[in-house]
């Protein structure tokens, strides 16, 4: 399935309410785990929007069209989509370096499990 297949054909799941009270926490570790799973899932979805609009913007080009102003265009914002996602993608990894204790905290681990 293409990305724009994907996004036409109702592969989206349905909206749901999701209470914040979920993502808030008295105790400091818990809100710590909290904001990481809040981190990453902001980080997917940018991830995602990366790349679905890398695969709906690039078309393979004619031979005639491999020197031309449209083509030099496309590339430069081919190049910038693919530097956005992995800023991205290095920014996430950097997230899970630097929180070491959250990946083994059991809140956390639940949540993978789950």
């Amino acid at each position: 399935m293409t990305a724009r297949t994907w996004l036409d054909s109702g592969a989206l799941h349905d909206l749901e309410y999701c209470d914040p009270a979920l993502f808030r926490s008295r105790d400091e570790d818990e809100q710590k785990v909290c904001n990481f799973v809040l981190a990453l899932a902001l980080a997917f979805n940018d991830l995602r929007d990366l790349w679905w609009a890398q695969a709906n913007q690039m078309t393979i080009p004619s031979v005639d069209q491999a020197r031309s102003k449209h083509f030099g265009l496309q590339a430069g914002m081919r190049m910038r989509l693919l530097r956005l996602y992995y800023s991205n993608l290095h920014e996430v990894l950097k997230l899970i370096r630097e929180h070491p204790k959250v990946l083994s905290h059991p809140l956390f681990q639940g949540t993978i499990r789950a």
